[in-house]
């Protein structure tokens, strides 16, 4: 494992694996222990080993041939080849991640419901519970002013 950072990117990262083969390519791989969905490369890996990838570069001063996932559970591994247009796609998806995160606009920040929702601190907000809640403390303050 290998820890990969850049303050300049503002960006950091943790690379599972780092192999090279008898021609010396440098293949950068992170485990999966996770169910795969479907055939093909999902964007969101191709996103995180398209960073991964950029970062080592940066911290290394040696570019990796390819990126991989490795699905521990089905013993199967995807590899990416590493191309300029991956790595700056990379420093694409970082750059507008790093301005939208330090916005404050509300619309910077559109909610996206999705499997991660049952995780998120928010979760009573977009359910409408909060509100469900504040709503219902009202009614009972106002029963009790009356009294």
């Amino acid at each position: 494992e290998l820890k990969v950072e850049n303050a300049d990117l503002h960006c950091m990262g943790y690379i599972d694996r780092i192999n090279k083969d008898y021609s010396d390519n440098i293949t950068l791989g992170d485990y999966k222990t996770s169910s795969k969905y479907g055939v093909g490369f999902p964007m969101d890996y191709k996103r995180q080993l398209g960073i991964y990838a950029l970062l080592y570069k940066k911290q290394e001063g040696k570019d990796a041939d390819f990126v991989a996932v490795d699905f521990l559970r089905y013993g199967n591994t995807y590899f990416l080849e590493v191309t300029p247009s991956l790595l700056q796609y990379a420093r694409t998806v970082i750059s507008e991640v790093w301005e939208k995160t330090h916005s404050i606009n509300i619309k910077d920040y559109p909610k996206q419901e999705n499997n991660l929702c049952r995780w998120c601190q928010f979760q009573d907000v977009c359910s409408g519970e909060a509100d469900w809640q504040t709503k219902q403390r009202k009614e009972k303050l106002g029963k009790l002013l009356k009294k």
